[in-house]
Order: structure tokens, then C-alpha cells, then sequence
């Protein structure tokens, strides 16, 4: 073998056994046990706050819990003999994570003894929320934590868990464990962390209209903090910023289209001096603003807040230092209901998510083979149907005309045209 080829054999060769000792380094630190003692929490039991658990639950949990909306999957949706149908938490395959991770699964949720959570103590189920440790001592990798949730919510949450809800009564449904890909097991190990800290006690300020109050909301239950400040340290690292709230944080929409956070800080120019509370709730629970424009994933649409959540966090967000920044954004067209449907496909944002690189482009051929009537009111009011709906509620900028043009579009090219 000539010296060239040896050399270039021996390099490689290197490269393997460095390469699978820093994999089987990062393998053992995702995949160990930790011995972390569950928190003193226990479920709430009073109506008020289960109702308040089945809202954090339906604001943080449902979206990947509920899996793929699947009308083949028994017990996949609620009875609707009473009321609008709902997903249930009966796991699935994680959607809209990035391909390097591997297969994210989101395991069952309902009350199944089989394959859901019906054997699970109260303190498994807080430290899961709390330090990320499942009942078998790993690390949920693949699920947010919620270390700063507060004792109550915790409770309430486990509280609706355990509740008579028809959204979490038991179904059996198997979900295969998560599979970690390679790059995926690196970047928890090395990049992200694994971070098991969870406090035996989170304190939360009174609920009620307050800075206080939606200073926790925008922290620990809705995320404002972390996706509308720029960089990617921690979250106490971004309270402290001089830029907090000023957006610029960097991410990727379903369809692979970078987009950069909105600033929410009170500046006159740039951020949200000119918007009041009932701008802020509207937004918050239909996707769509005051100004028409949709708000495009991965800015969830908030459908459970309430009220006086919305105003806390609106006081909370006019309290921050006002900051001066123009965030890079591309030019954005407002729907116009005489559009041409194909225009309004693109204008309302399904093409975000449904055109030919989105990941919902299959349920849209399904779902355009429904009746006219039915797919022109679901576009309207998506939210009449799934009250968990991700998507906006159009019906302030597409009026019944328009919604059954583009109906009528979507049914003549079976989803499937290129805008």
C-alpha cells in the first residue's frame, strides 16, 4: 500500500475511534439515571384549578401529546355528540422537529393503565414536569421542561390529569419510546445540556392583572422570554438583557423559511406602544393581528387565554425597558378577500405549513375533499371544529365569499397546487 494511502487509511481510522468515543460519552450522559427525589407536590382537587390545569394543559402539553390528527386512530378525538370534537393526548409522532434529532415521540397521556399514565404517582408526574426525569430515572430528552412552573400549576395540572375529563379519559395507544439520532444524542450532550435542576418549591406570584402575575405568565407558561429575546442562553441570562423582549431571536418556520422574533418591548417605532390589551388577547388567540397579517409558526396560537392573563401580560410587557429595534422581517402582503385564491393561499400563510415543503401538505389533500361548505367554514373558523386548533382563525380578514373560493381552489387542485 502506497505511503499516501496508509496515511490517509490511518487518519480515518482515527477519525472513527475519536468520533465513537465522543458518541458513546454523549450516549451515556443522555441515556444514565439520576436518583432525583419527586417534589413534595400532590394534585389540586378543587374545580377552579382543575379547570386551570385542563388550560396549561391544552396550552403546553396537547400539541405534541395529541399526535398526528388521525381520525383512523380509535379514540383519537373526544365525542362530539355534545360539542365541538377534541384531540386527545394519546401520543404520536412529535411533528415540525428538526430532522437531525431522530424520531421524537410523545408518549400517552390518558388515563390507560396499559400505555398511558393511570399508574403513575402524584410525584412522578411532578418530577417529570420539574426536573425532566421519567419514572425510570432517564431524562425526557425530547420534552420541554417546566422548572419554573409553580407549585399551584403543577398541581393543577396533575389535578386535570387525574380529573374525569373526557380529553384524558384512558385509550389504549402504544407509542414507540423516542430515538435520539446521532447528531441529536451530540447536541443534547454537548450543545443543549442535560439539565436536571428542578427546585423542590417554585413560589408563584398571586394570579390577578398584574405585572407581577404576567411577568410569570411570559417566563414560565407561555414562553415570551425565551422565543422574543435574542440569543441562546439561558432564560435567567435573558431577563437580564439589555435586550429583552426586543425580538431577534433566530427560527426556522415549518416550510424551512427563516423568520426573526417580533419586538414586544413598548417602543413607539418598533415595538407595541400603539397596541392595547384587546390587540395583544386577539392576536394571542387567533393568530391573527389587529393590522390582518397572520402570525407565522412557530408562534403558537394561544387559544386558552383568558382575559385577565392577557392583561397581565400586556402590563407586564409595557413595564420592560422600551428598546429601539428593527427586527429583519421580509415584506409582508396583507389578505385581500378578492385575492385570487391562489394569491390568498400564500397571504393567509397555509402555505406555511401546507404547500409543497410544509408538513401538514398531506391532512390539506384530505381535508380538501370534504364538502365545500364544511372545508369553507373550517377555513373561517378552524377553531369550531378543534378548539386546540394551530390554526389562525381567518374569519376577520376572509369572509364567506372568499372562504369558499378558496374552498373551491383547494377542492379543483385536491391541495395540492403550487402556489
Amino acid at each position: 500500500m502506497p505511503v499516501i494511502a496508509r496515511a490517509f487509511f490511518f487518519v480515518v481510522l482515527l477519525a472513527v475511534v475519536i468520533g465513537g468515543a465522543v458518541y458513546a460519552v454523549a450516549s451515556r450522559r443522555v441515556g444514565r439515571k439520576y436518583d432525583v427525589p419527586p417534589p413534595p407536590i400532590g394534585r389540586a382537587t378543587s374545580p377552579d384549578e382543575i379547570a386551570r390545569g385542563g388550560r396549561l394543559f391544552r396550552t403546553n402539553c396537547l400539541g405534541c401529546h395529541a399526535g398526528a390528527p388521525d381520525d383512523a386512530v380509535p379514540g383519537a378525538y373526544t365525542d362530539a355528540a355534545s360539542g365541538p370534537a377534541q384531540r386527545r393526548p394519546i401520543g404520536g409522532r412529535v411533528t415540525g422537529t428538526p430532522d437531525f434529532m431522530g424520531e421524537i415521540w410523545a408518549p400517552n397521556l390518558t388515563a390507560d393503565r396499559d400505555t398511558g399514565i393511570a399508574t403513575f404517582s402524584d410525584g412522578d408526574l411532578a418530577r417529570l414536569l420539574r426536573s425532566g426525569i421519567r419514572r425510570d430515572g432517564r431524562y425526557a430528552a425530547a420534552m420541554p421542561r417546566f422548572g419554573r412552573l409553580g407549585d399551584a400549576d403543577v398541581a393543577a395540572l396533575i389535578g386535570f390529569l387525574r380529573s374525569t375529563d373526557s380529553l384524558v379519559s384512558p385509550v389504549t395507544h402504544w407509542v414507540p419510546r423516542p430515538g435520539l439520532g446521532v447528531a441529536g444524542t451530540l447536541a443534547l450532550a454537548f450543545a443543549a445540556g442535560v439539565d436536571i435542576r428542578g427546585e423542590e418549591h417554585v413560589a408563584m406570584p398571586p394570579r390577578g392583572r398584574t405585572a407581577a402575575y404576567g411577568r410569570y405568565l411570559a417566563v414560565a407558561v407561555y414562553a415570551c422570554v425565551d422565543c422574543h429575546t435574542e440569543g441562546f442562553s439561558s432564560t435567567d441570562e435573558k431577563l437580564q438583557s439589555p435586550t429583552l423582549l426586543a425580538g431577534g431571536q433566530f427560527h426556522r418556520t415549518p416550510n424551512g423559511e427563516t423568520i426573526y422574533s417580533t419586538n414586544l418591548t413598548p417602543d413607539p417605532e418598533t415595538g407595541l406602544a400603539a397596541r392595547s390589551t384587546a390587540d395583544l388577547a386577539r392576536l394571542l388567540t387567533t393568530g391573527v393581528g389587529v393590522d390582518g397579517l397572520v402570525t407565522r409558526s412557530p408562534m403558537p396560537v394561544f387559544r386558552n387565554i383568558d382575559d385577565a392573563e392577557a392583561d397581565a401580560l400586556f402590563v407586564y410587557l409595557r413595564s420592560v425597558p422600551s428598546v429601539a429595534r428593527r427586527n429583519p422581517a421580509p415584506p409582508r402582503e396583507r389578505p385581500v378577500p378578492d385575492a385570487p385564491p391562489e394569491r390568498l393561499f400564500v397571504t393567509l400563510g397555509c402555505v406555511v405549513c401546507h404547500g409543497d415543503h410544509g408538513p401538514q401538505r398531506a391532512l390539506l389533500k384530505l381535508a380538501a375533499r370534504k364538502p365545500l361548505a364544511e372545508i369553507a367554514a373550517y377555513l373561517r373558523h378552524p377553531e369550531a371544529r378543534d378548539p386546540q386548533s394551530q390554526m389562525p382563525t381567518y374569519a376577520a380578514v376572509l369572509d364567506d365569499a372568499a372562504a369558499l373560493r378558496l374552498a373551491s381552489w383547494l377542492r379543483a387542485t385536491d391541495g395540492g397546487a403550487r402556489p
